[in-house]
Protein backbone atom coordinates (compact mmCIF):
# COMPACT_ATOMS: atom_id res chain seq x y z
CA UNK A 1 0.00 0.00 0.00
CA UNK A 2 1.44 3.58 -0.80
CA UNK A 3 3.64 5.38 1.91
CA UNK A 4 1.30 8.97 2.12
CA UNK A 5 2.09 8.77 6.20
CA UNK A 6 0.05 11.88 8.08
CA UNK A 7 2.41 11.48 10.47
CA UNK A 8 4.21 8.84 12.43
CA UNK A 9 1.17 7.95 14.71
CA UNK A 10 0.81 4.14 14.66
CA UNK A 11 -3.22 4.77 14.54
CA UNK A 12 -2.84 7.03 11.95
CA UNK A 13 -0.15 5.35 9.87
CA UNK A 14 -2.87 2.25 10.21
CA UNK A 15 -5.74 4.21 8.94
CA UNK A 16 -3.80 5.71 6.25
CA UNK A 17 -3.66 1.70 4.77
CA UNK A 18 -6.96 0.78 6.35
CA UNK A 19 -9.00 3.69 6.67
CA UNK A 20 -10.72 3.89 2.84
CA UNK A 21 -14.06 2.15 1.74
CA UNK A 22 -13.36 -0.83 0.40
CA UNK A 23 -10.14 -2.30 1.54
CA UNK A 24 -11.21 -4.24 4.39
CA UNK A 25 -14.39 -5.36 2.38
CA UNK A 26 -11.85 -7.16 -0.31
CA UNK A 27 -10.27 -8.81 2.52
CA UNK A 28 -13.13 -10.30 4.52
CA UNK A 29 -14.48 -11.42 0.56
CA UNK A 30 -11.11 -13.32 0.89
CA UNK A 31 -11.59 -14.89 3.80
CA UNK A 32 -13.87 -17.41 2.23
CA UNK A 33 -11.12 -18.51 -0.22
CA UNK A 34 -9.26 -17.58 -3.37
CA UNK A 35 -11.23 -15.50 -5.73
CA UNK A 36 -10.76 -14.00 -9.36
CA UNK A 37 -11.37 -10.45 -10.26
CA UNK A 38 -15.06 -11.13 -11.16
CA UNK A 39 -15.88 -13.36 -7.43
CA UNK A 40 -15.26 -9.69 -5.95
CA UNK A 41 -18.43 -8.05 -8.16
CA UNK A 42 -20.76 -10.91 -6.88
CA UNK A 43 -19.86 -10.31 -3.53
CA UNK A 44 -23.18 -7.73 -3.89
CA UNK A 45 -21.25 -4.65 -2.50
CA UNK A 46 -21.64 -1.78 -5.12
CA UNK A 47 -17.60 -1.38 -5.96
CA UNK A 48 -16.85 0.36 -9.31
CA UNK A 49 -14.25 -1.65 -11.43
CA UNK A 50 -11.60 1.22 -11.17
CA UNK A 51 -12.09 1.12 -7.66
CA UNK A 52 -11.49 -2.38 -6.93
CA UNK A 53 -8.80 -2.80 -9.89
CA UNK A 54 -6.84 -0.21 -7.50
CA UNK A 55 -7.44 -1.53 -4.02
CA UNK A 56 -6.59 -4.96 -4.87
CA UNK A 57 -3.18 -3.51 -6.38
CA UNK A 58 -2.93 -2.05 -2.98
CA UNK A 59 -3.07 -5.35 -0.94
CA UNK A 60 -0.84 -6.72 -3.74
CA UNK A 61 1.74 -4.23 -3.29
CA UNK A 62 1.50 -4.45 0.66
CA UNK A 63 1.84 -8.08 0.73
CA UNK A 64 -1.22 -8.96 1.98
CA UNK A 65 -2.87 -10.45 -0.83
CA UNK A 66 -0.92 -12.27 -3.33
CA UNK A 67 -2.16 -12.36 -7.14
CA UNK A 68 -1.41 -15.88 -9.12
CA UNK A 69 -2.06 -16.37 -12.63
CA UNK A 70 -4.14 -18.79 -13.94
CA UNK A 71 -4.73 -18.63 -17.50
CA UNK A 72 -2.45 -16.81 -20.21
CA UNK A 73 -4.70 -15.67 -23.12
CA UNK A 74 -6.01 -13.75 -21.92
CA UNK A 75 -4.12 -13.16 -18.57
CA UNK A 76 -6.54 -14.35 -15.39
CA UNK A 77 -5.73 -14.00 -11.99
CA UNK A 78 -7.41 -15.31 -9.02
CA UNK A 79 -6.42 -13.46 -5.93
CA UNK A 80 -5.81 -15.26 -2.49
CA UNK A 81 -4.95 -13.62 1.28
CA UNK A 82 -1.59 -14.44 2.62
CA UNK A 83 -0.34 -14.70 6.11
CA UNK A 84 -0.26 -10.69 6.80
CA UNK A 85 -3.64 -10.00 5.49
CA UNK A 86 -4.70 -12.94 7.95
CA UNK A 87 -3.60 -11.30 10.82
CA UNK A 88 -5.90 -8.62 10.81
CA UNK A 89 -8.91 -11.35 10.79
CA UNK A 90 -8.62 -10.26 14.80
CA UNK A 91 -9.17 -6.61 14.40
CA UNK A 92 -11.82 -7.18 11.83
CA UNK A 93 -13.71 -9.35 14.10
CA UNK A 94 -13.58 -6.75 17.02
CA UNK A 95 -14.81 -4.37 14.53
CA UNK A 96 -17.80 -6.80 13.73
CA UNK A 97 -18.19 -7.36 16.94
CA UNK A 98 -18.59 -4.03 17.98
CA UNK A 99 -21.04 -3.37 14.96
CA UNK A 100 -23.80 -5.99 16.28
CA UNK A 101 -23.66 -4.63 19.55
CA UNK A 102 -23.96 -1.04 18.96
CA UNK A 103 -25.74 -0.98 15.28
CA UNK A 104 -29.36 -1.23 14.71
CA UNK A 105 -30.38 -3.84 12.39
CA UNK A 106 -27.26 -5.30 10.34
CA UNK A 107 -26.62 -8.68 8.68
CA UNK A 108 -25.49 -12.09 9.57
CA UNK A 109 -21.60 -12.02 10.85
CA UNK A 110 -19.24 -12.81 7.89
CA UNK A 111 -17.74 -16.65 7.61
CA UNK A 112 -14.37 -16.65 9.58
CA UNK A 113 -15.03 -13.17 11.91
CA UNK A 114 -17.00 -12.27 15.07
CA UNK A 115 -16.83 -13.87 18.25
CA UNK A 116 -16.47 -17.51 16.46
CA UNK A 117 -13.25 -16.01 14.36
CA UNK A 118 -11.00 -19.37 13.57
CA UNK A 119 -7.41 -18.65 11.75
CA UNK A 120 -7.43 -18.37 8.16
CA UNK A 121 -5.29 -20.93 5.64
CA UNK A 122 -2.80 -18.22 4.07
CA UNK A 123 -1.07 -19.01 0.93
CA UNK A 124 2.51 -21.46 1.82
CA UNK A 125 4.72 -18.66 0.09
CA UNK A 126 3.70 -15.64 2.62
CA UNK A 127 5.69 -14.73 5.74
CA UNK A 128 3.66 -14.14 8.99
CA UNK A 129 3.15 -10.97 10.43
CA UNK A 130 4.82 -10.25 13.88
CA UNK A 131 3.39 -7.76 16.42
CA UNK A 132 5.81 -6.67 18.58
CA UNK A 133 5.80 -5.17 21.22
CA UNK A 134 2.02 -5.91 21.97
CA UNK A 135 0.30 -2.85 22.13
CA UNK A 136 -0.32 -1.69 25.54
CA UNK A 137 -3.90 -0.70 27.07
CA UNK A 138 -2.71 2.87 27.67
CA UNK A 139 -0.96 3.39 24.22
CA UNK A 140 -4.22 5.56 23.07
CA UNK A 141 -4.64 7.80 26.41
CA UNK A 142 -5.01 11.28 25.41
Amino acid sequence: MPNNRRSDCPLSCFLDQWGDKWTFILLRDLLAGPKKFSGFLESGEPLPTNLLSSRLLGLVEGGYVVKTQYQEKPKRFEYSITDKGAGLVPIMSVMVDWAVANIDDVGDVPAGLGDDAKPVKAKPKAKAAKVDPPISQGAFDF
